[in-house]
């Protein structure tokens, strides 16, 4: 999926904002995470339910945190993301860079 398809799915003004490692590192450490890539984590405990920008259907959404893959920047989600839109974000770096792009501003 291009990355103007997928941010249009996520929730309105989806972005990655900068946080420190430390804050990367305790919301990791918390609770397993639900999901975990390369790209980064959803926290392991529901932030709320709501239909998937995905698949349409209701479903828990998580707070997302993202690590560069040099390990020097970290962010979080503006929103909490589904698992399957989580997925497809973390699968397009595309959509990863114009989410950090869109927190930066």
């Amino acid at each position: 999926m291009d990355p103007n398809t997928l941010l249009a799915r996520l929730p309105a003004g989806f972005a990655l904002k900068p946080v420190t490692e430390a804050r990367y590192h305790e919301m990791l450490n918390i609770m397993p995470p639900v999901a975990w890539v390369d790209a980064g984590f959803l926290v392991g405990e529901p932030f709320d339910h709501r239909s998937c920008g995905i698949g349409g259907d209701l479903r828990a959404s998580y707070s997302v945190f993202v690590e560069a893959r040099d390990g020097k920047a970290h962010h979080e989600g503006t929103h909490a993301l589904t698992a399957p839109e989580w997925r497809a974000l973390a699968g397009n770096p595309g959509a990863i860079a114009a989410c950090i792009k869109r927190g930066a501003a």
